[in-house]
């Protein structure tokens, strides 16, 4: 087999799996940011949460300040892991 060909079967490879866990990393954010509301706001927890003494409005905002903020740093992680990515080379 030739080493060219070798060596380019090799990167599509790696980028295939590094996009994969690039996908992982959103879907797993998505489903933690959800998870985190039910937990929070719907369950045991919730009823809990409902008896602070601020509206609803803010429990709500509060929330979703958390979520964002978590999706900004899955985001900052996930560019420089691709500029990191990007910029090797052999």
């Amino acid at each position: 087999m030739d080493l060219g060909l070798l060596s380019s079967v090799m990167v599509i490879t790696v980028f295939a799996l590094y996009l994969i866990l690039i996908v992982g990393v959103a879907v797993m954010t998505v489903i933690v940011t959800v998870l985190r509301f039910y937990q929070d706001l719907l369950s045991d927890g919730g009823y809990l949460m409902h008896t602070l003494p601020v509206s609803t409005h803010a429990l709500l905002l509060s929330k979703l300040f958390g979520a964002v903020i978590m999706t900004l740093i899955s985001l900052l992680v996930g560019g420089i892991s691709l500029i990191i990515f990007a910029s090797y080379s052999d």
